[in-house]
């Protein structure tokens, strides 16, 4: 019998782009996200990010995204973190404060 861990290095271990973890969605459907990254951080080669509820700017929702980005960057960590939200300020501002609240700065 073929062990699961087997067939993911068989078919996952060589991609250059990695697995996306949606952070949105897993936040919604499972929580524990600190858990799971610190033990998949490998597989992962792109992380989607926008606030719970309603999909909107991360600083507005329940997820405490500066401690993630921390324990993703822990986790020596060096690919994509994209932002998949629907803004609900003007562009630039809404990207100039997502920045500050994701490096730790107060908003």
């Amino acid at each position: 019998m073929v062990k699961v861990d087997a067939l993911v290095d068989l078919f996952f271990k060589d991609l250059p782009w990695g697995q996306r973890y949606d952070i949105y969605h897993m936040g919604i459907m499972t929580g524990n996200m600190t858990s799971f990254l610190e033990h998949n951080i490998e597989w992962i080669g792109h992380f989607h990010s926008a606030g719970i509820p309603g999909r909107h700017e991360l600083f507005n929702g329940e997820t405490n995204y500066p401690f993630l980005v921390d324990r993703i960057e822990k986790a020596a960590y060096n690919g994509y973190f994209g932002l998949e939200y629907m803004p609900l300020l003007p562009c630039p501002e809404t990207l100039v404060k997502t920045m500050k609240y994701l490096s730790g700065e107060k908003i």
